[in-house]
């Protein structure tokens, strides 16, 4: 009884993972693939040097006559390093089908024609395929 409860979990599992392993990525090389070009803001930690300063009590020799001593300030600073959150712009390529094209079942490119509702002039209409001549000929 527990011997056939694995074997189904094992072939259950193995089956979905197959099923995730079909998934086909698209990439330039593939037919009616268009690159698309995406821009993203990432946050990136910029050091900085700041600076403090503050007054410091100093006794001081001599003041006013021969071995008198008396308070005084000084300023003193202190640098210390800080981040500041920037943002930068990173570019990157992704691909997707091409306008009218659509990928299906997992296939290698966009290889099935999709029907695109375009708007020319205010007016929709359906556009099924180019009217493509060869040779004196429409295909």
């Amino acid at each position: 009884m527990t011997s056939t409860v694995i074997i189904l979990l094992v072939i259950i599992l193995t089956s979905s993972y197959h099923a995730r392993c079909m998934v086909t990525y698209l990439a330039s090389d593939m037919p009616n693939v268009c690159p698309y070009r995406t821009v993203e803001l990432v946050p990136v930690r910029t050091p900085c040097i700041k600076a403090y300063t503050r007054m410091v009590k100093v006794w001081k020799p001599n003041c006013g006559y021969t071995r008198n001593w008396c308070v005084g300030y000084e300023p003193r600073t202190t640098y210390y390093s800080s981040y500041r959150q920037e943002y930068e712009r990173r570019y990157r390529t992704e691909y997707k089908c091409c306008d009218g094209f659509k990928q299906l079942n997992g296939e290698r490119g966009c290889n099935y024609p999709t029907f695109e509702i375009i708007e020319a002039t205010k007016t929709p209409y359906i556009k099924l395929f180019d009217v493509i001549t060869i040779e004196g000929r429409q295909l």
